[in-house]
């Protein structure tokens, strides 16, 4: 089916910005309605191969922006008729590349626990420092989350554990001041990674942050489609097995014509743990990529696990429910990016702890959660170093604990850790056709070694051994996919040489070229639009 969002709302993205808000997304009608007075658009093209592509928006008298390989697709500013016109094609599907604005309402909150949230995730209790102090057991060393936000500010909590991806926002090139301009990065970034008196779910792992938004929270589809690609091309440099995405879009767009769901089931093939949010749009709404079948998608409790809050997206896509898991979302604790857009705007939401500077925030929302769970895929992955996506994603959710008023478990992470192999956990979804995925999921080919081998622990001893080698340097990056086992996954035969993460026509993407940093994804009136 081809989707254009000129009859339906096509998927655009906003982060979702929730620091002390429970946080309500408003579509913004002008911006999806039969408008055949506007004279053209920006879109995204998806045609298989992004030169395909290409072509096809020249043809029809449109201009390219930037090739998509990741999706086979480019974003493109077309005459409008012109889209509908290559949306009616077999094979293409075009999506406006367009946003959608945050209304939030205040929300009442306690702040006399500051680390309610991440006890409710029952970490494991073997999280603790060694006698040599060569490592963490338990706090996700040397596992590479990539954030995909609004950047990450300087921080004492973060120091040391935090490298600068691309900027893929309008603040592209600036000084160091604007790492994180509004605020909410850095907020996830605490709950995922935060060392201090404040601590994040895995604070022995880094973050590798990927700039999509500046201080006005302006990003488009395009842009986190390019951060995406970005994150799966430089998976091995970083050690990256985490992609958290802690936005959402409303749409009622089906998985199988959703770009953004193509994109994410890419970086799922290539091994990487896509953590996504249900939204903050309640009952009834899921949001996107958290309606796609892969991935793993996060609603809202509250500390106790006691109770799910109304703005938590639930709902059903097809046959599948969603979401998969909870963590808690409600007055959460986490890092304050002082002088950024939330922090000025919100300045009730500011916290003190032991009488120190108020370098900490308060916030509630799916995507509080959607950061914890983030940073409990790689403790995971820390122990379990040739873990499939699925592994993980199955493991959450058969330990987990039952919540009132939901069908989704809250993840218990001590129980996930001592959680047998089960050989029914990789997932039989269909996958959305690609440029870069394979027909089906490398770990579910018939040579492949199953859950009993891929979920198999690593013993304290080899921690250590890898912790002394260094979890980033080159021999433990040809370890990881590349290893034995997975030799028999096919990762390497024909077919998949074909996909070619790193290959001549992905590299002719240049995500950091001199032509990337030009381009500007949103036009002029998408710059107007605001987050809040």
């Amino acid at each position: 089916m081809n989707a254009i969002s000129m009859r339906r709302p096509s998927v655009a993205l906003l982060i979702i910005v929730s620091l002390l808000l429970s946080g309500q997304i408003i579509l913004n009608p002008s911006l999806f309605i039969d408008d055949r007075a506007a004279e053209s658009a920006t879109f995204v093209v998806q045609a298989g191969d992004a030169d395909l592509a290409t072509e096809l928006v020249v043809q029809a008298g449109g201009s390219v922006e930037i090739q998509l390989e990741l999706i086979g697709a480019v974003s493109a500013t077309l005459p409008v008729d012109a889209a509908e016109e290559l949306a009616g094609l077999p094979g293409i599907e075009v999506a406006r590349d367009a946003q959608v604005s945050l209304a939030s309402t205040d929300e009442d909150a306690s702040v006399d626990d500051l680390t309610g949230h991440i006890d409710a995730l029952n970490l494991p209790e073997h999280r603790t420092s060694t006698d040599d102090q060569l490592l963490s057991t338990g706090s996700g060393l040397g596992i590479g989350v990539a954030l995909l936000d609004t950047g990450v500010a300087n921080h004492p909590d973060l120091a040391g554990r935090v490298i600068d991806g691309p900027d893929l926002s309008d603040e592209a090139g600036t000084s160091a001041e604007h790492l994180d301009s509004y605020g909410h990065g850095t907020f996830m970034a605490g709950l995922i990674a935060a060392d201090g008196p404040v601590p994040g779910a895995a604070p022995g792992s880094h973050i590798v942050s990927v700039k999509l938004a500046g201080a006005d929270g302006d990003t488009s589809l395009s842009r986190v489609i390019e951060g995406i690609g970005w994150a799966v091309m430089n998976a091995d440099r970083y050690n990256l097995r985490v992609l958290s995405l802690s936005f959402g879009v409303p749409t009622d767009i089906a998985p199988e014509d959703d770009p953004l769901v193509a994109a994410v089931q890419a970086a799922w093939a290539a091994g990487i743990v896509v953590v996504t949010s249900s939204g903050n749009e309640g009952e009834g709404v899921v949001t996107s990529p958290g309606r796609d079948p892969w991935v793993l998608t996060v609603g809202a409790t509250d500390n106790a696990l006691s109770s799910v809050p109304e703005w938590s997206g639930s709902g059903s896509v097809g046959d599948l429910a969603r979401p998969d898991v909870l963590a808690p979302g409600v007055s959460v604790i986490s890092l304050r990016a002082e002088g950024s857009t939330v922090d000025e705007e919100n300045p009730s939401a500011r916290i003190t702890v032991d009488d120190g500077p108020a370098d900490y925030f308060r916030g509630s929302g799916t995507s509080m959660s959607t950061a914890l769970v983030a940073g409990a895929v790689a403790v995971l992955a820390e122990s379990r170093p040739w873990a499939t996506p699925d592994d993980v994603k199955a493991a959450l959710i058969n330990s987990g604990v039952p919540v009132p008023g939901s069908d989704a478990p809250a993840i218990d992470l001590a129980a996930a850790e001592r959680l047998e192999a089960d050989p029914d956990w990789n997932q039989q979804h269909p996958v959305v056709p690609s440029a870069l995925v394979p027909k089906t999921m490398p770990w579910t080919d018939h040579r492949a070694p199953g859950p009993q081998e891929t979920w198999r622990r690593l013993d304290l001893a080899d921690l250590q051994a890898a912790a002394r080698a260094g979890w980033a340097d080159a021999a433990f990056q040809r370890a990881r996919w590349a290893d034995a086992a997975f030799q028999r996954a096919r990762w390497a035969d024909a077919a998949f040489q074909r996909a070619r993460w790193a290959d001549a026509a992905f590299q002719r993407a240049r995500w950091a070229d001199a032509a990337f940093q030009r381009a500007r994804w949103a036009d002029a009136a998408f710059q107007r639009a605001r987050w809040a």
